[in-house]
């Protein structure tokens, strides 16, 4: 069976049409004896858009989709309904003539309040209206180098990355908008009208993210088939978020690190007294104009924050727009130890890329070629990606003690140890933070987005 025939089928089977009005896909429920009935419902609808050229061909690459966003309420047999939310498609992906695909991560931007401007009224001072919209919205993009495998990519999380010398790729513009039920529907049409089955592309109208609740795992047994096998991951990018010391904090900081001559102190290894200080000294700082504590992990993806603001949807919470912090990648799961015998690994490393070349990168997925080809990648010493798929890249045991190790490292230097009383850290997993160097560079998080 072609693959094109298969997103053909996927449609009738899933009711993808209704995915259509529906806007989340929905066949794994469907046929449960637990369930009365499933509605989909639809909620609403947005555009994004973005004019890309690839820099070294020079072709123009068009990206521009709508994305339906709709409730699903499952009526049980033997209590209550329940109600999820989601959105379709969570990961766009168009061709390039040079034989790469361009992929674009839509943004979490359902709720109607995330479209109407933030209202404050002070006591006894005018109102203060701030719009929530960037006029100037940037879209995470994603460029994966072989059109065939759609299980690994390079994220451009900042944009600092369209400036760097790797930068593949570069935005003429860019935007987001309001849609409507008829706009979807054409975009529809057009998208499967003009389809061209290339590489492991899964269909006209993009692929939701595996294991989310606007996906099922009938989606993700169609994703992995079509990608001959291989996971497909993307929909998380690894990297570490970088902040840098005010040059009066680093005299009240530093000084507490213990003076073992490693240039990198995990925080967790710190004992408690000096961590309580350590945190006191930090909630009171500021970075790029907003408190320490919003410069953790990005749990809802509303745009690329640009360093000069800007770019990305302001979140509800306190008024706080996303927060801007430098990116470095982080090459997920090289192997540091395999047994011969068995030929396990038995010892993970995860390499992240410091030099400012990298700033605004991240690697998207969990199998990646080592750090060493992505840099002669980049540096266009090749022209070529091959990850190796035969290494199972992950850490998920279910009882802690069967955790293979992890450490943290940058070319030769360890960032962050394993540790050796406990299991873990699972830097991938479950995420680790932060981690301070005697140069005064923060690692707030690590290690994906």
């Amino acid at each position: 069976m072609t693959i094109s025939r298969m997103w053909r089928g996927a449609v009738r089977k899933c009711a993808l049409g209704l995915v259509a009005s529906l806007l989340i896909v929905a066949c794994d429920r469907a046929g449960s004896p637990y369930v009365e009935s499933v509605k989909d419902l639809p909620k609403g609808f947005f555009r994004v858009h973005a004019d890309i050229r690839v820099k070294e061909t020079g072709e123009l690459v068009k990206l521009d989709y709508v994305v339906s966003c709709g409730g699903k309420v499952t009526n049980w047999t033997y209590t209550t309904p329940s109600v999820t939310f989601g959105m379709a498609p969570q990961i766009m992906l168009v061709p390039t003539q040079s034989g790469e695909l361009i992929g674009a991560r839509t943004p979490e931007v359902c709720d109607a309040s995330m479209w109407e401007p933030k209202r404050i009224t002070p006591k006894g001072k005018p109102e203060i209206v701030t719009e929530r919209v960037p006029d100037d919205f940037l879209p995470l993009l994603m460029w994966y180098p072989n059109a065939d495998d759609i299980g690994f990519a390079i994220g451009y999380l900042s944009d600092k990355a369209y400036d760097s010398p790797y930068a593949k790729i570069e935005v003429l513009d860019s935007g987001i908008a309001r849609s409507s039920l008829e706009e979807w529907r054409a975009w529809r049409e057009k998208a499967a009208a003009e389809f061209e089955q290339v590489g492991a592309l899964p269909g006209p109208w993009g692929h939701q993210i595996p294991g989310t609740i606007s996906s099922s795992v009938k989606l993700h047994k169609r994703l992995h088939a079509i990608n001959h096998g291989r996971r497909v991951d993307t929909g998380k990018c690894n990297t570490a978020t970088v902040l840098y010391l005010p040059e009066d904090a680093k005299s009240e900081i530093l000084p507490l690190l213990p003076q073992n001559g490693a240039p990198w102190v995990p925080y967790e290894y710190l004992s408690d007294e000096t961590q309580n200080r350590i945190l006191h000294l930090l909630g009171g700082l500021k970075f790029n104009g907003v408190r320490w504590r919003y410069h953790g992990q990005i749990v809802r993806e509303t745009g690329i924050r640009k360093a000069s603001g800007g770019g990305a949807f302001m979140l509800n919470h306190s008024g706080y727009h996303n927060s801007y912090h430098d990116y470095f990648p982080v090459v997920p799961f090289q192997p540091a130890q395999v047994d011969p015998q068995s030929g396990k690994v038995t010892f993970w490393q995860h390499e992240i890329l410091l030099d400012e070349n990298w700033n605004g990168f991240g690697i998207c997925g969990r199998t990646s070629p080592p750090g060493t080809e992505l840099l002669a990648y980049v540096e266009g010493r090749t022209d070529t990606l091959r990850p190796d798929y035969t290494v199972e890249r992950t850490n998920g045991i279910t009882y802690a003690s069967e955790w293979v190790p992890e450490r943290l490292v940058s070319d030769d230097m360890i960032v962050v140890p394993r540790r050796h009383n406990a299991a873990g850290p699972w830097f991938i997993v479950s995420g680790f933070g932060p981690v301070l160097n005697r140069d005064g560079r923060i690692i707030s998080y690590c290690c994906s987005r």
